[in-house]
């Protein structure tokens, strides 16, 4: 299995000329300082801030306005990321940096490509379309690899900010790790995805065409009368002669008459959608400004931290105005609309007062026909007879691409058959056992715990300190899992401050036991940790980098790295 491993980390503060740089082996790596606050934490964070990700850093941090550049492999390919805010600059071996204004996008493609993590998600969709599938940011391909000091150790999957970007992510996301879902299943979600979008504007214009017939049945009404076909031929070839204009005019004002109709449906919903989102905003505002007294708002379900700074607030006022001016311009697009529909209809009216006096040059006294209806009846049967061609037509499309989505969700369906399903749930319950028993986090219920997904059991088992054991069994587990059964590069394993709540002596020398032991593989392992006694076996391997009062920066290294970050930000 391919692995990406971290080489240098490189920071620079112009603001404050402090620097910092950070060299890493290929195996063991242990960040560790006499105390909690020298910065171990924002060592291993700032890795993978540079990369992409969003992790929650202190305010010191912040304050700092740094700039990273992270060197890594994957194999015996060379890379180098330099991020500065959002901006974001990638090179592979010797060559240029590429600049990218913002993660999402061709950014988190390339990286992607990479890391062969080519896990598709959907994104939150506007009104009425088909959610766009997209490739997440760097942060969902290292989630796995990733325990957070704070949130990983009490809420599952959550050592990142800004993950509710997607709905209901978590179970693709851990399904494609784990080997469950396959790359080939993404392409055939892109399939899916092509065929929604065919069978949603086929859709639209079905529903369009009985637009049209509703207002052909309201503007034209059949004759009573039951003409003969031959009679209704005859009539048809003799009036076509001296009104072929008009027919022609009656079906492009009722083809306009049906635009119109749609055009005026869309606007009034467009307006009532504008209008309700900036009620919306302007709720949120006045809850942001009348009931939080922080500039921050965790959410209760996810952790997911959410800013209420002044900026933040101004911004929803910038979105509330806008929406109303859009309003605004949909108000006056919509009377522009009606203004047309009421000409249009007048027009229709002529033309009909037009038919309805030549009807009586053709009228046959004493015949015993009502020709009232006949001009009528020829219009209107021409239009239904166009319209129903193109309406069958249509209702084909539909039954198509019906037939497609249910083929390709059947071909996804058979991508991972029963045994196979059964395997991996098999391999991965087996090592959750091996690590709650090396880890004496025995009070877990196994028999909840069948497979990756459920990680929402793993937590709450007893104690605090039991329950931060059986959280790390899990994620152990899906490590040694995916590194048998994951199509993506190996990525470096970050467990950040292992000994929660005060782990006892042999249960803390338990975990730095299994960290140190081979069973996890060659990868890469970064552990942050307050120096302990128990740490020795593991940094009697490792490549040890102890922090002092310094934290991550010195004056010292400044001029140092300086040099590197101008070429790359210039």
């Amino acid at each position: 299995m391919k692995s990406l491993r971290f080489n240098q980390l490189e920071l620079l503060s112009s603001s404050k000329e402090l620097g910092g740089r950070f060299e890493f082996q290929p195996r063991l790596n242990l960040i560790t300082g006499v105390d909690n606050d020298v910065g171990k934490s924002s060592l291993v964070k700032s890795i993978l801030w540079v990369l992409g990700c969003e992790p929650s850093f202190d305010d010191d941090w912040i304050s700092i306005d740094c700039k990273g550049i992270v060197d890594f492999t994957v194999d015996d390919i060379r890379y180098s990321v330099a991020r500065y805010k959002d901006q974001l600059y990638l090179k592979k071996g010797d060559g240029e940096y590429k600049k990218y204004t913002r993660v999402t996008g061709e950014y988190s493609d390339v990286f992607s490509e990479i890391v062969r993590f080519n896990a598709l998600l959907p994104a939150r969709p506007k009104e009425g379309e088909v959610p766009r599938l997209e490739t997440p940011p760097p942060a969902y391909y290292f989630l796995p690899y990733y325990l957070d000091q704070k949130k990983t150790w009490s809420h599952p999957w959550a050592g990142f900010k800004n993950l509710g970007q997607y709905a209901n992510w978590q179970k693709t996301i851990i399904k494609y790790h784990a080997g469950y879902l396959s790359d080939e299943h993404f392409q055939i979600e892109e399939s899916i995805y092509d065929a929604k979008v065919l069978e949603t504007e086929n859709n639209f214009e079905i529903e369009r065409i009985d637009n049209a017939l509703a207002v052909v049945n309201k503007y034209f009404v059949e004759s009573n009368v039951d003409f003969s076909d031959e009679f209704f031929e005859a009539a048809k070839s003799e009036i076509d002669i001296d009104l072929a204009a008009l027919c022609n005019e009656q079906e492009l004002l009722l083809q306009k008459l049906s635009e119109l109709r749609g055009e005026e449906q869309y606007l009034l919903n467009q307006l009532g959608y504008a209008r309700h989102a900036a009620n919306e905003i302007e709720l949120d505002y006045i809850f942001s400004v009348e009931n939080l007294e922080t500039d921050h708002l965790e959410c209760p379900v996810c952790g997911t931290e959410h800013d209420n700074s002044v900026i933040s607030r101004s911004s929803l006022l910038a979105d509330e105005q806008k929406l109303k001016s859009q309003a605004d311009d949909l108000q006056i697009e919509y009377r522009s609309t009606l203004t047309a529909l009421n000409e249009t209809e007048s027009r229709l009216n002529s033309v009909r007062q037009e038919i309805d006096y030549i009807e009586g040059k053709y009228s046959k006294e004493g015949i015993g026909q009502d020709y009232t209806n006949l001009i009528d009846t020829i219009s209107s049967r021409q239009v239904k007879q166009r319209v129903s061609v193109v309406l069958h037509d249509k209702h084909s499309d539909a039954k198509r691409y019906s037939n497609t989505l249910k083929n390709l969700k059947g071909r996804q369906r058979k991508l991972l058959n029963r045994n196979e399903r059964e395997k991996l749930d098999s391999d991965f319950t087996e090592l959750m056992v091996t690590y709650i028993n090396d880890l004496n986090a025995t009070r877990v219920n196994l028999s909840r715990i069948n497979k990756p997904t459920d990680y929402n059991k793993v937590y709450d088992n007893g104690g605090a300190a039991h329950n931060s054991r059986a959280v790390l069994a899990y994620y152990l587990a899906l490590y040694s899992h995916m590194r048998k059964h994951g199509s993506c590069v190996r990525a470096p394993l970050i467990i950040d401050t292992p000994n929660q709540h005060e782990q006892s002596d042999i249960n803390y020398e338990s975990i730095i036991s299994v960290l140190t032991e081979d069973k996890l593989g060659d990868g890469q392992i970064f552990l942050c940790a307050m120096d302990n006694q128990a740490l020795k076996p593991f940094a009697q391997y490792a490549n040890v980098i102890t922090l002092d009062k310094e934290q991550l920066f010195s004056k010292s290294r400044f001029h140092e790295v300086r040099e590197r970050f101008e070429s790359v930000f210039s």
